[in-house]
């Protein structure tokens, strides 16, 4: 009996519970490390509404605030050569359209990858970090008394 009980707790230490995974830029591997598109991604989060929402509001935000910190730098940019081109002074308004363009950019586009990592965590099972107890590591270990498995808290 005790031969069985600790070959299936070894053998359940050994899998990955982790179905999907989040890197940066709004990408999600599988288990195979194979990239999943955004269409497959929400095809498997339609079934968990919540999550599905989590995963849009997160694209949404990356998606926003990457327009407009990109239209702020254009705007910059474009007005800094028309004043060039056209031999006028400094172009206070252009620039200071830019810079509001990307302060307000840049607090809509940080948000977005708490959301995703919420979805996908949500998605593989994963309880949220303030729950009271949490299994952190089962390993074998060997001491004067036998061998033996030891859990970590």
């Amino acid at each position: 009996m005790k031969i069985t009980l600790c070959a299936v707790l070894l053998l359940l230490s050994t899998f990955s519970f982790a179905q999907l995974t989040y890197k940066s830029c709004g990408r999600v591997y599988d288990a195979e490390s194979k990239k999943l598109s955004k269409k497959e991604v929400r095809a498997l989060l339609a079934n968990r509404p919540e999550l599905l929402q989590s995963y849009n509001s997160g694209m949404s935000k990356k998606n926003i605030g990457g327009i407009l910190i990109g239209g702020g730098i254009g705007a910059i940019v474009g007005s800094a050569a028309g004043a060039y081109a056209a031999d006028v002074g400094f172009p206070a308004v252009g620039v200071a359209l830019g810079v509001g363009m990307i302060a307000v950019g840049i607090p809509v586009r940080s948000g977005y990858t708490k959301k995703m990592n919420r979805a996908i965590d949500g998605y593989n099972g994963k309880v949220a970090d303030n729950s009271p107890i949490s299994f952190e590591n089962l390993s074998i270990c060997a001491n004067q008394n036998g061998v033996g498995l030891r859990l970590n808290f």
